[in-house]
């Protein structure tokens, strides 16, 4: 988990916007809630250090369910984007 705040972008967006990220439990200790564990805890800290809200990014084809487990924790989409690569031969 890496859980973060980017003090510059706040000041030219002039807000209090902290980040949650790399949210990741190894697979034999998945479906224990250890993931909600580590989102609130991240919360938990940007909310003692001021922060009003949190944000992330999250690959909305993982087959882990994240996307599922960010929106039980209260999280919305804000935006959605398309990445594409080439191989190169």
């Amino acid at each position: 988990m890496r859980t973060f705040i980017d003090e510059l972008e706040n000041e030219t967006h002039n807000r209090w916007r902290g980040y949650t990220e790399f949210i990741s439990v190894r697979r034999p200790y998945r479906r224990r809630g250890l993931a909600r564990a580590l989102i609130s805890e991240s919360l938990r800290v940007l909310k003692a250090r001021g922060m009003t809200e949190s944000a992330l990014t999250v690959d909305t084809e993982s087959l882990t369910g994240a996307t599922r487990i960010y929106e039980d924790c209260g999280f919305t989409v804000e935006s959605r984007s398309t990445s594409y690569h080439k191989p190169l031969e």
